[in-house]
C-alpha cells in the first residue's frame, strides 16, 4: 500500500510538472509566432528588414522613414514594436510609448512589447501604465522571470496603488523563498494598506533572513502599519540583538513599549537612547522621566527630570517633577516646582492652584492665599480656589 502511494504520489508531481512544463511551451510558441514575422505582407516584411539594417548601422532617421507607413494589416504590431525602438533610440519617449500601447493593442499577447512598454513608462513616470505593462509582460513571458513581478509591484506603488501592488508582490513572494528583503519591502508597503493581507509571508521573511536584523526591523514596521504595537515592539526587540542599534533605534522601541504600557522597557529604551548621543535631546529626556513615572518609579523618575533640568529649564520638566512630588506628598518640593512652572507660564491655572494647595500642606498659609487668588482669576480653577480659600478662613 505504501508502495502504491508513494508511485501515485509521484505520478501526480509529474503530471503537474508536465502541466508547467507544457503551458512553458505554449507561451514560447506563441511569442516565437507573434515575432517570426510570418503574418507580415511582403511590403511589412521588406520595410522590417530595411529599418532594423538603419537601426543597427545608426541610421535612426531613416530607419524611421521606412516605418512610417506600412504600420497597417496583420504584421502591425511587430513594426510598431520596431517603430517604438527607433523612437526610444532618438528620445523620443512619449513616440515610443504611443507606439509600444498600439502594439499591444494590436496584439495583447505580445510580451516582449509590454515588457518594453513598462521600461519605458517607468522612464518617463508614467508608472501606472508601467505597473500594468510588467504585470501582463510577465504573465505572457515563457521564463516569467520573478523580477518583472518586483518591477510591477514597485511600479504600482510609486503610482499610489497600492492595491494593485500587493496582487504581483504576493505572487512573486509566495514563490520566492529566496528573496531579497527589496522585495519584502515593497510587499510591506503595500500590505499594511491592505484588509486581509498574507500575513505568512512576515514569518518567511524572518525565517529566512533569521540573522539580519533589517528582516526583523522591517517586521516590526510592518506590525506598526497593522497598529499591532505589541508584535512591533517583538520585532525589534529580537532586531536589538542581532546588531547595533542607533539612537532612533531605541528610541522608536521605546515608544512602542509606551504605546502598549510596558513604561520600565520604555524607559531602558530611552536611556539606551541617550547612551549614543553627547547631548540627549529635551523630548528625550520628558520620555525617560515620563516613562518613569508611568512605572511607578519615583526615584528614578526623580533623577531623569533633576538631569534634564540641568540641561534646560522646560516647563513641561517642571510640570512632572511637581506632579512627581505631588503624588509622593512632598509638598514642599511640589510647591518649588510648581513655582517654577508658573513662572515660565503664567496662564497655567492648573499650577497657581496645586500651588496654592501644596503652600496650604506645608503651612505656608499666606503663601497659600496668594495662589489661590491668583488661580480663582480662572474660570476652570475658580470654583476649586475659592473652596480652598474659605476651607483656611
Amino acid at each position: 500500500m505504501a508502495r502504491f502511494t508513494a508511485t501515485w504520489t509521484v505520478f501526480l508531481l509529474m503530471a503537474v510538472l508536465g502541466s508547467a512544463a507544457a503551458q512553458d511551451l505554449d507561451r514560447a510558441a506563441l511569442q516565437a509566432s507573434i515575432e517570426s514575422g510570418e503574418s507580415l505582407s511582403g511590403a511589412q516584411r521588406k520595410a522590417l528588414f530595411r529599418a532594423r539594417s538603419h537601426r543597427q548601422e545608426g541610421r535612426l532617421a531613416e530607419a524611421l522613414g521606412v516605418l512610417g507607413e506600412p504600420l497597417e494589416g496583420p504584421g502591425a504590431p511587430l513594426l510598431q514594436f520596431e517603430r517604438a525602438q527607433v523612437l526610444a533610440d532618438l528620445g523620443d519617449t512619449a513616440g515610443a510609448q504611443a507606439a509600444l500601447q498600439a502594439a499591444c493593442a494590436a496584439e495583447p499577447s505580445f510580451a516582449r512589447a509590454w515588457l518594453r512598454l513598462g521600461e519605458i513608462a517607468y522612464g518617463s513616470q508614467k508608472y501606472r501604465v508601467a505597473g500594468e505593462a510588467f504585470e501582463r509582460g510577465w504573465e505572457l513571458s515563457p521564463d516569467r522571470r520573478p523580477e518583472l513581478l518586483y518591477y510591477s509591484g514597485v511600479s504600482w506603488l510609486a503610482a499610489d496603488l497600492t492595491t494593485e501592488a500587493y496582487r504581483p508582490l504576493t505572487i512573486l513572494l509566495s514563490s520566492a523563498t529566496d528573496a531579497p528583503l527589496d522585495w519584502y519591502r515593497a510587499w510591506i508597503a503595500a500590505a499594511v494598506e491592505v484588509e486581509e493581507p498574507d500575513v505568512r509571508i512576515v514569518e518567511q521573511l524572518c525565517s529566512t533572513h533569521a540573522a539580519d536584523p533589517a528582516a526583523w526591523r522591517l517586521g516590526g514596521r510592518y506590525a506598526a502599519g497593522r497598529t499591532d504595537y505589541e508584535s512591533a515592539a517583538t520585532y525589534l526587540t529580537v532586531a536589538s540583538y542581532l546588531g547595533t542599534f542607533d539612537s532612533e533605534d531605541w528610541r522608536r522601541l521605546g515608544d512602542l513599549y509606551a504605546v502598549i504600557e510596558v513604561p520600565v522597557q520604555a524607559a531602558r529604551c530611552y536611556e539606551a537612547a541617550a547612551v549614543g548621543e553627547s547631548t540627549p535631546h529635551l523630548r528625550d529626556r520628558e520620555r525617560l522621566a515620563g516613562a518613569w513615572v508611568a512605572a511607578h518609579r519615583p526615584e528614578e523618575a526623580r533623577a531623569a527630570l533633576l538631569a534634564a533640568l540641568d540641561q534646560t529649564e522646560s516647563r513641561r520638566l517642571w510640570i512632572l517633577l511637581a506632579d512627581l512630588e505631588y503624588q509622593e506628598e512632598n509638598w514642599e518640593a511640589a510647591l518649588a516646582a510648581y513655582d517654577k512652572a508658573t513662572t515660565i507660564d503664567p496662564a497655567w491655572g492648573r499650577g497657581w492652584l496645586l500651588a496654592g494647595f501644596c503652600a496650604r500642606e506645608s503651612g505656608h498659609a499666606e503663601e497659600a492665599r496668594e495662589y489661590l487668588l491668583r488661580a480663582a482669576t480662572f474660570p476652570r480653577q475658580a470654583s476649586a480656589a475659592r473652596s480652598l480659600l474659605e476651607e483656611m478662613r
